[in-house]
């Protein structure tokens, strides 16, 4: 019943002045939502939801309920394909659109919607190279792991290890060695292997995920900030932003994202998007017509030079060339001043939208969004 469900705005004028305050009907509609979810009626929870969410666009708790709601529902599909049923693959895909649909809404209007982040990573973006070549090493990983799951440690950290001795350069063994060690709280050991399997495959950011969390557990900060900064270089999932900003408050720091909300999805190569009428975006949108000839399919201009031929950074730039007095602008003119607009823009302002012009980007410029974070986002202790 997709065709039912209601489609958020891509332009909101009208806001509640507080995104989390309802209205005891809205409270109402909002619990029958709630109800209806636990019962596995999911059409009916998505629909009571979106009622509310209308005019309560950056309530971040709506989102993460809707994200929930749209997930499990994606999820019900995809289990229950037939093979070779048309209509039942029909409805995974249409299902499966909707829920990237409101995932990339979820992370346009809000800053704290880790799991639509996720998500979007493992449907759209997650591609593992499995370097493992030893086939001895794989089957004790297995039966290791099999072990675990029926909680006889013991094995399974023998096979582990066993594993590790006949192949030490796959990230898996290592990173294995880190789950058994840390279920077994020695979450120093933990850590060390977590650490091996992140340099043995940097690009990976649920490893340095895995190391920023057991870093947290022993309280050792500053590792912690750096494994999330790696970790954001790998993929700025808005998980890592919650950690960093647990971790400059136990160090006294303080933390400014400096992420805003937007009211328009950002320029798409492979989407047909309306223009937007009024300044400064009007500016922002009106770039992407102007070089969408000259744009690959990842939003890459083949004919410009430097950062410039990333669409994201290049219609920022002319808004900015427009529009560089907008009061919602101050801190971009400043990025651009000290010559970081490119790390506000692909950072602060990450959306998935653009994570191919980023995964580029930050292949190359590992050095300055470490410098970024560090010297703008994380700040100097109060």
């Amino acid at each position: 019943m997709c065709g039912s469900t209601a489609v958020l705005v891509a332009q909101p004028r009208v806001q509640a002045i507080y995104a989390d305050e309802f209205t005891a009907a809205e409270l109402k509609k909002i619990n029958a939502a709630e109800r209806s979810f636990e019962n596995n009626h999911l059409e009916k929870a998505i629909l009571k939801l979106d009622e509310v969410q209308q005019t309560h666009l950056l309530s971040e708790q709506l989102w993460r309920r809707r994200v929930d709601y749209e997930y499990k529902r994606y999820r019900s599909y995809y289990y229950s394909v037939v093979p070779g049923n048309k209509k039942s693959a029909d409805n995974l895909v249409r299902y499966r659109d909707e829920a990237i649909r409101q995932f990339m809404f979820a992370t346009l209007y809000g800053n704290e919607q880790e799991k639509a982040s996720l998500h979007l990573y493992t449907i759209l973006g997650a591609h593992y190279d499995d370097t493992m070549k030893s086939d001895s090493a794989q089957y004790y990983l297995v039966t290791g792991q099999m072990d675990m799951l029926y909680g006889k440690y013991d094995l399974a950290r023998e096979k582990f290890e066993r594993a590790y001795t006949h192949d030490s350069t796959w990230y898996g063994t290592c990173n294995d060695l880190g789950l058994i060690s840390a279920i077994e709280g020695n979450h120093r050991e933990a850590a060390e292997w977590y650490l091996r399997a992140a340099h043995l495959r940097p690009d990976l950011w649920q490893q340095w995920d895995l190391l920023a969390n057991e870093y947290i557990i022993t309280r050792q900060w500053e590792a912690a900030l750096d494994a999330c900064i790696e970790g954001i270089i790998a993929y700025p999932s808005q998980g890592f932003n919650i950690k960093l900003a647990f971790i400059c408050e136990k160090q006294g720091k303080e933390f400014t994202s400096h992420w805003m909300a937007r009211w328009n999805m950002p320029n798409q190569v492979t989407v047909t998007q309306d223009k937007i009428s009024d300044a400064p975006w009007s500016y922002y949108r009106a770039k992407k017509a102007e070089v969408l000839p000259q744009c690959n399919g990842y939003g890459v201009l083949d004919a410009a030079a430097g950062n410039e031929r990333f669409l994201e950074y290049a219609s920022w730039s002319y808004m900015l060339d427009q529009a560089n007095d907008h009061p919602e602008f101050k801190f971009a003119n400043e990025m651009r001043e000290k010559g970081y607009l490119d790390c506000y823009v692909f950072v602060s302002l990450f959306h998935f939208s653009f994570y191919d012009q980023y995964k580029l980007f930050a292949a190359e410029n590992p050095h300055r969004i470490r410098t970024y974070i560090r010297q703008f986002v994380v700040g100097s202790p109060e």
